[in-house]
């Protein structure tokens, strides 16, 4: 592994940390001390609400969607698996192909996210969502980092996988 490599795993390390003990902070702060507050910032928008979600388990909802059940164990260890595999793909990926700075930090928060799914389920026994949106939705930061390195990543793939294809043809001409 030469320097450059050892520095973005350091890198990657300390972002992906960093965000892990943001989340967890922010959910010992709140199931501590506000879990009885309830509030709406945006009338029927955004607003703050505690919930110990307990009934998702991540990959086992989706599973579900295909009559597949499994113990709560299999999954957390399933998650695990899927974890490492995704975090290793998009590290290689940006280590084998270098997808920009955007990427990078998105291919860290979905890490982030990931982990910090399972640390809930140890902690918490369950997800302590906070975030209320559009009377339906109750999120935590944890949701954010997934989601939207998922959203921007998928974007910056597609933007530099044209860019290539631009440059090959121009190339060929």
């Amino acid at each position: 592994m030469n320097n450059g490599a050892r520095l973005n795993m350091r890198t990657a390390f300390a972002v992906t940390l960093s965000a892990i003990l943001t989340d967890m902070a922010i959910k010992t702060v709140i199931t501590r001390y506000f879990s009885d507050v309830r509030f709406m910032l945006i009338k029927n928008v955004l607003g703050f609400k505690l919930n110990i979600n307990k009934s998702q388990m991540g990959l086992n909802n989706e599973l579900a969607n295909f009559g597949i059940q499994i113990s709560d164990k299999a999954n957390i260890i399933l998650n695990i698996v899927v974890i490492i595999a995704v975090a290793w793909f998009l590290y290689d990926m940006n280590r084998k192909e270098y997808q920009g700075k955007v990427f990078f930090v998105c291919s860290c928060m979905f890490t982030a996210g990931a982990m910090c799914s399972l640390l809930d389920k140890f902690i918490w026994g369950g997800s302590p969502d906070y975030i209320y949106l559009f009377h339906r939705y109750i999120i935590d930061l944890k949701d954010i980092y997934l989601y939207g390195s998922i959203i921007i990543g998928i974007i910056i793939y597609i933007r530099n996988s044209i860019i290539k294809r631009m440059d090959r043809k121009i190339e060929q001409e």
